[in-house]
């Protein structure tokens, strides 16, 4: 296995930093075992973290 090249968009950990202690380690936990998990995936050398925004739809 490679190194992996974790490219992060800067708003991420600002983000993370808005959450509440309880959700925010909880997030941090999934967020390390995505990477952790790509770091020992043959095969993967990239990952990017990116922002995914919720619309809510209201009828």
């Amino acid at each position: 296995m490679g190194k992996l090249n974790l490219k992060t968009d800067p708003r991420v950990e600002a983000v993370f930093a808005n959450y509440p202690d309880f959700i925010r380690d909880k997030m941090q936990f999934l967020r390390a075992l995505v990477i952790e998990t790509a770091r020992e995936t043959e095969g993967v050398d990239k990952l990017e973290e990116t922002l995914k925004v919720a619309r809510r739809i209201t009828k």
